[in-house]
């Protein structure tokens, strides 16, 4: 009998505790009924998010590699040679430097920065802080130096 009574005033406990929390709770905007809430450890989203179609970059990034990768023949004088179009290009921009183009100077320098790359007469000019001091100053020592032409 001694159980029976505390059982019940247990569960009367637990029935008014029920009352009570559901009272407190009200129902309004950002707070919606009980059963409409998400159950402890149920996603918000069971089927998940629609997957992403694979970036145009990855595809463009292999695009060039594969067109910088390309092998193209050279002529030179009598003798063809066979390089990279990477090759080629970088060729054709310090040929450029060195016919005085001021892009072709600007992207070298930009190049050059980039790849990490000092010159071997960078040295002449003392201790050089970085590559493109020593591309500006062998550029301006190169205007003042007329080139005789014949």
């Amino acid at each position: 009998m001694l159980e029976d009574t505390n059982t019940r005033r247990a569960d009367a406990a637990s029935a008014v505790a029920t009352e009570a929390v559901e009272q407190e709770y009200k129902v309004g905007p950002g707070r919606p009924p009980r059963e409409y809430q998400f159950k402890p450890g149920q996603s918000g989203n069971p089927k998940g998010a629609q997957r992403k179609q694979a970036p145009i970059v990855l595809d463009l990034k292999a695009a060039l590699q594969q067109a910088l990768n390309k092998k193209v023949k050279l002529k030179q004088g009598d003798k063809e040679r066979l390089v990279s179009m990477a090759t080629a290009g970088i060729e054709q921009l310090v040929a450029q430097f060195a016919k005085g183009e001021r892009h072709a100077r600007r992207d070298l320098i930009a190049l050059a920065d980039k790849l990490g790359v000092r010159p071997e007469w960078a040295s002449i000019f003392g201790s050089i802080s970085s590559c493109r001091n020593a591309f500006k100053r062998a550029s301006v020592l190169a205007s003042l130096i007329p080139i005789r032409r014949e």
